[in-house]
């Protein structure tokens, strides 16, 4: 498989298994599914108030319930960290609605995203609560990245890998089929990062091809897409998914989608689909030479 990253797009679209060229949760089911949400994972997709949520699993013995009880903080922080300075959920919700408004008026979509969000996150920007979650969180990633069995802890045993002399040149590859195994499909998202970091510096080789820099960023959405298959949600009402629709206007569809449609061309996302199509396969077979460094 020489067609990689750098190659032109087949004729017509790309198709999933049930011929469907989107693929995502936000429209339809998973092109394939690999896994079934079910306890902490159903409870982190679900579940309303992810400051409870994180409240009930930081402490855990459990690593999985740690994992996505920072996923839970760090979502949330990302998404409100321009309102951390105010004291109830009310003035964080007005200055969301403020910034989103930018002079014209919020449809009734927009609204009830912002009030999802609100409901999801907006306990974590209570002053009463922010510094001690905050401190929480940041000690909860540093136990996390000390255990190779979460994603942190992988992605740290990677770079320690690349870190050599002379690295394994498989390391990426096997990475990628370990990482699609683990927390139903969250893990790539935390991998795509480093995978980024690899192909900048023109050291990645897909199918034989050394991936151009300024690929990289299609690469990245098809690990985005290959979570959804795994099982990360990609829905509509994803935190995500329910920020853009907020700010855009553009709501009902899930995030991944709905960027695609933003910022890529037909033919290059066509290209993305191509990508994920090709990585899936090399994850089902374990073909850890289809994503691997350069010598």
């Amino acid at each position: 498989q020489s067609n990689a990253i750098n190659s032109k797009p087949s004729s017509g679209k790309a198709a999933n298994s049930e011929g469907n060229v989107n693929g995502l949760r936000s429209r339809s089911a998973p092109a394939i599914a690999l896994t079934a949400a079910s306890g902490v994972v159903w409870e982190y997709e679900s579940g309303k108030n992810k400051s409870a949520f994180f409240k009930k699993y930081a402490d855990s013995a459990d690593a999985r319930e740690r994992y996505f009880a920072f996923r839970a903080f760090s979502e949330c922080s990302m998404i409100l960290q321009p309102f951390n300075t105010v004291d109830s959920i009310a003035s964080v919700r007005a200055q969301l609605t403020t910034a989103a408004a930018r002079n014209k008026m919020l449809v009734p979509e927009q609204t009830d995203a912002i009030d999802l969000l609100m409901q999801t996150c907006g306990d974590f920007h209570i002053a009463s609560d922010r510094n001690r979650s905050h401190k929480q969180g940041a000690a909860l990633l540093r136990s996390l990245t000390s255990s190779e069995q979460t994603p942190f802890g992988m992605a740290r045993a990677l770079n320690d890998e690349l870190a050599k002399d002379s690295p394994n040149q498989m390391i990426i590859g096997k990475f990628l089929v370990d990482a699609s195994n683990a927390f139903d499909g969250y893990s790539l998202i935390d991998f795509s990062g480093t995978l980024a970091a690899i192909g900048a510096s023109g050291n990645l080789i897909m199918g034989g091809e050394i991936v151009a820099p300024e690929s990289i960023g299609m690469l990245q959405e098809a690990i985005a897409l290959l979570g959804c298959d795994y099982g990360q949600t990609c829905g509509s009402n994803d935190t995500k998914a329910l920020v853009h629709c907020a700010y855009t206007q553009e709501c009902g569809v899930g995030l991944a989608e709905a960027m695609r449609r933003q910022i890529y061309t037909p033919t290059q996302y066509n290209r993305i689909l191509e990508i994920r199509e090709q990585i899936r396969t090399a994850i089902r077979t374990g073909d850890t030479s289809f994503l691997r460094l350069k010598k």
